[in-house]
């Protein structure tokens, strides 16, 4: 960015550039966690997360016998990026998970789990969504 002699029109075109940086983190941010909540209405965990940003791929490395580098990519199944939205600093908490399933399986409240499931997901893929949409 070049500057002027006029504040006033720097100021302008700096933070023009910021907001229009952050309206697009935003974005993407928004488009993943819908991405992230349209796959678990699907209800498949194996199914693989190609909203997801890849990683790699060290099972199909040490096999390949490859190194460094050369490691493979792979798509995470939804399973993984469910875990890997738990257990923040301020939540949501893997506990939170376990005490629904166990709500569930002990029939307890059952007409408000649906609900609270829901709102996990919620905050799940919220949580999720902010710390990977700026990865790509």
């Amino acid at each position: 960015m070049q500057y002027s002699t006029n504040p006033v029109a720097d100021a302008e075109a700096n933070y023009s550039a910021r907001f229009k940086a952050d309206e697009a983190g935003n974005k993407a941010e928004s488009l993943m966690q819908d991405a992230y909540l349209a796959a678990c209405r699907k209800g498949d965990a194996n199914a693989l997360a190609t909203f997801a940003p890849m990683v790699k791929d060290h099972e199909a490395a040490r096999k390949l016998q490859l190194v460094g580098d050369a490691t493979p990519l792979r798509y995470e199944t939804l399973s993984e990026v469910l875990r890997d939205s738990l257990d923040f600093t301020t939540g949501p908490a893997l506990a939170e998970l376990h005490q629904l399933l166990l709500n569930v399986a002990n029939n307890h409240d059952l007409v408000n789990q649906p609900a609270h499931a829901r709102a996990l997901l919620l905050r799940m893929s919220s949580k999720w969504a902010w710390f990977n949409s700026s990865e790509e």
